[in-house]
């Protein structure tokens, strides 16, 4: 009976990559680890109970890796038309305003 539900969430997976699969709560229970894994690689799967949509599992929206800056770099950088640093400028702005 095990390996018979196994599949059945095997073949889902498969069939329904990337599109959203549908399990009972029955088969959820059964197959959470392989449901983990699908949404894991971007999918969605929907959970029903009595044939309604109940819940919805959706992969975790990472925040990216934070860019790296160059700050040096920046503070070289000129604006054009003024021939002054853009740190200048920002901090003459900043000061303006108070």
């Amino acid at each position: 009976m095990k390996a018979q539900r196994s599949e059945s969430l095997r073949s889902r997976r498969v069939a329904l990559r990337g599109v959203g699969a549908e399990f009972t709560v029955r088969e959820a229970k059964a197959g959470l680890s392989a449901i983990l894994r699908q949404v894991a690689k971007g999918s969605e799967v929907t959970i029903t109970s009595r044939g309604r949509p109940a819940a919805r599992i959706v992969p975790v929206d990472l925040p990216g890796a934070p860019f790296a800056v160059d700050l040096e770099w920046l503070r070289t950088m000129r604006v054009v038309g003024s021939g002054l640093p853009s740190e200048q400028l920002v901090r003459e702005d900043r000061e303006a305003r108070g």
